[in-house]
């Protein structure tokens, strides 16, 4: 059975997100088809909770002029490429090794098909945790950085995300280049060479001073 939203709490999202992006200057676009959220929930393998059910039958994204906390608000179509991205890196072995620094409530995993992405900048991607760590809540937004191996706890669900995000209109530019296959690689690609270089270099490093272990290849010390 399909989560459902209680009228008040579908009502003050609609508010919010009408009061929001006129008072920004955004356009939304038209709500998603029931149909087509099926079809992205049926890809993800997921029920999305009912609050993001809820926003997308409202609007189905931003359209590239809404920003939240610097990110574009993903249509269903984008997110579901996005997500597409994401588990094909790791179906082929790039993410294997790889762990993240998570916060409360959050899985110590550098990323999983669980996490479903909903914004996106080039550098990070807000997503919607639904395999928490115990103390987590499915359906907590976590932050996704490049380059960065931290997974912070940015909200505890949708509703507070877009009440305490930071909300504006995005400069004109093609929002396909913000999202696109090209950038999602470049986020995963250059996180991982950054941390095996990260590896690279600690396993080079010299001992500490103390640790009985000689440098340049003589006996350990006594």
């Amino acid at each position: 059975m399909k989560p459902i939203l209680s009228p008040q709490t579908q009502s003050t999202l609609s508010i919010l997100l009408t009061a929001k992006s006129r008072l920004c200057g955004a356009t939304l676009l038209p709500g998603a088809r029931a149909s087509v959220l099926h079809q992205a929930e049926s890809t993800l393998g997921v029920a999305l909770p009912a609050q993001v059910r809820a926003l997308f039958r409202l609007h189905d994204g931003g359209g590239g002029s809404l920003r939240l906390d610097g990110h574009d608000l993903l249509s269903l179509e984008q997110m579901v490429q996005l997500w597409r991205t994401w588990r094909d890196l790791k179906d082929k072995g790039l993410l294997e090794g790889l762990r993240g620094r998570p916060g409360p409530g959050v899985r110590p995993d550098f990323w999983q098909p669980r996490w479903i992405p909903f914004t996106f900048g080039i550098h990070s991607a807000h997503c919607l945790d639904l395999d928490p760590a115990p103390g987590g809540e499915a359906g907590q937004v976590i932050l996704l950085l490049e380059a960065d191996d931290r997974r912070p706890l940015v909200a505890p669900d949708l509703l507070s995300f877009l009440r305490q995000a930071r909300w504006s209109a995005a400069p004109e530019a093609p929002p396909a280049i913000r999202w696109s296959p090209y950038w999602t690689r470049h986020l995963f690609e250059s996180t991982r060479t950054h941390f095996e270089h990260k590896a690279l270099v600690a396993s080079e490093a010299p001992p500490p001073l103390g640790s009985g272990i000689a440098v340049g290849g003589g006996e350990p010390a006594a």
